[in-house]
């Protein structure tokens, strides 16, 4: 709208301009009666010369002041003037391109420490339960851990990949989500983009979460229970999930190259797309597993990191490409 107001006020100028132009000129030509070739000063010129001893006039040069003489006058100034317009013009997009900078920054500024709060105020508030309210002690029907619950998974919801990883590292560290004995139930939780890369969470309860396209390449993951969870497109590269339960879990096209699938319970798992490349699944269970389109290359029957009963308990393998390099019709 305000750029649509500027050009029709150029539109406007611009006529007005024209208008005066044409004025100027009728008034020359009909009032004055003057031509226009003469008036501008392209026509022909008077002409007289002074006898210099005599003094006699025998011709004179007469030429008043024309159009081109004031073009002249005024095409300096109006080319400054146009120049400083520009150079304005220049200078006020670049300082609004600043300030348009400085207000991103500082949102972002302000976001991080939002967050950074936000953080703060759930460890010192579960500290809180832990140390003076009886967390630990609590009954699993309690309602304390329905609070506990809300708070967290709204916390997960809101916090940014780094603080997620943060929150679930202060839970593991404090024995709150244990597998055998969990204080506080994440289920649902929205761990999307979760940094947890090398996290250390051997044996935590991590059932029906969302971890899609999280990042837990190398992350210790021996025994842990990842049953029904969300895991597409998650970094898994290296990770050590040794007897982990995936039971169910959706890993499609998560990579999972490097990772330590020993004795790994994958029963009924999406691996379709997954990248296994070089990943060991000795003993690990492929009941039921949809491994279509997976990528099992750098793997070897020889070593026993994945064998061919193991393959042939999957639900599907159309499409993966096997150990030897070649595609399963």
């Amino acid at each position: 709208m305000e750029r649509k107001q500027k050009n029709a006020k150029w539109i406007i100028w611009l006529a007005a301009g024209l208008a005066l132009l044409l004025v100027v000129l009728a008034y020359q030509r009909f009032i004055l009666g003057r031509d226009w070739a003469s008036w501008t000063g392209f026509g022909a010129y008077t002409t007289a010369k002074i006898d210099p001893v005599s003094g006699e006039v025998k011709e004179i040069t007469l030429q008043t002041r024309t159009l081109w003489d004031w073009l002249e006058l005024l095409i300096i100034p109006v080319v400054l003037a146009g120049g400083a317009l520009l150079f304005n013009r220049a200078e006020r997009k670049n300082e609004l391109k600043l300030a348009e900078e400085r207000t991103r920054s500082d949102r972002a500024i302000a976001a991080d420490y939002m967050q950074e709060d936000l953080l703060q105020d759930y460890i010192d508030h579960m500290t809180e339960l832990l140390l003076d309210k009886g967390l630990r002690t609590s009954a699993p029907d309690d309602e304390i851990r329905d609070i506990v619950r809300t708070r967290s998974l709204t916390a997960l919801r809101i916090l940014d990949p780094a603080r997620k990883g943060l929150l679930i590292r202060f839970l593991g560290e404090a024995s709150l989500i244990d597998k055998k004995d969990f204080i506080v139930d994440l289920s649902q939780a929205d761990l999307r983009w979760a940094n947890l890369c090398e996290a250390s969470l051997p044996g935590l309860c991590l059932g029906s979460v969302n971890l899609s396209e999280s990042n837990l390449s190398g992350a210790d993951l021996n025994g842990t229970e990842l049953r029904k969870s969300d895991m597409i497109r998650a970094n898994l590269g290296g990770a050590d999930l040794t007897r982990a339960d995936l039971r169910a879990a959706d890993l499609s096209e998560a990579d999972l190259s490097g990772a330590n699938l020993t004795k790994a319970n994958l029963v009924n798992a999406n691996l379709r797309e997954a990248n296994l490349s070089g990943a060991d699944l000795n003993s690990a269970d492929l009941t039921g597993a949809n491994l279509r389109e997976a990528d099992f290359s750098g793997t070897t029957l020889l070593s026993a990191k994945v064998t061919p009963d193991q393959l042939a308990q999957a639900k599907s393998l159309q499409g993966a490409t096997l150990p030897d390099g070649s595609l399963h019709n």
